[in-house]
Formats: C-alpha cells, structure tokens, sequence
C-alpha cells in the first residue's frame, strides 16, 4: 500500500529521466517517492521532512539534497539552489507525502517557477 502510494504520486507527477523532483515528507510514503523518483531516472531528488534520521535514510534511498524544516526555510533554499545553479529546478515535480502541515504543503507546492508539476498525496 504504501510502496503503491509513493510509486503512483511519482508516475502522475510525471517525474522521468531528467526530472528534478522535491519530495516533502518523509514518512513511508515519501520515501517510497524518493525511491521512486530514483528508480524513474530523476536526476536531482530533494527530500524534505523535520527528522535528520528520515533524512538519513533518503539519503540511502536516492536523495541528493536533505532538508529540514526546523532548521530552514524550504522555499528559500530550493529557489536559492535554483538561483546558484546547485541544481535545475525549473520543472520540479513536488510529492507531498501525508501528515505535512497545510503551511509547509502550500508553500511546497508554489516552490515552483510554473512551470512544473504538483503531484500531492494527503489525507
């Protein structure tokens, strides 16, 4: 189920080789997008959550770039990354796992230059 739910947001965010994908969340089913988003051929992953052990284990599963909320504020730091071309952004594909506050998921989604896709999962 929950592989299934990582997988699927992934897929309908259109994320492909090439993609640059943010995943904000990383419970099960973000890390399962992180995975994903790996598996498809992304080329820059950044995962986003407030537990340095999560982040851990993205690093492990595909990510390039970890955040932490608590220590940052997110929508600065992809658009600074994008600015400083740490990494291509334009486009990203934004997975938004469950239990992310409605804060953080908005600001996630409008991280963006426009251009990109938003695939969010919540309850």
């Amino acid at each position: 189920d929950v592989m299934c739910t990582g997988w699927h947001a992934a897929v309908c965010a259109g994320v492909q080789p090439g993609s640059s994908v943010v995943v904000v969340g990383d419970g099960a089913v973000g890390l399962s997008g992180v995975l994903a988003a790996s598996h498809l051929g992304a080329t820059t992953i950044i995962a986003v959550d407030g537990n340095d052990h999560r982040l851990g284990i993205s690093r492990k599963m595909g990510a390039d770039v970890t955040l932490n909320f608590r220590n940052c504020d997110v929508v600065d730091e992809v658009m600074k990354r994008q600015r400083d071309g740490k990494s291509s952004l334009a486009g990203a594909a934004v997975s938004v796992a469950p239990m992310v506050s409605s804060e953080l998921r908005r600001r996630s989604v409008n991280s963006g230059d426009g251009s990109g896709q938003a695939e969010c999962v919540w309850r």
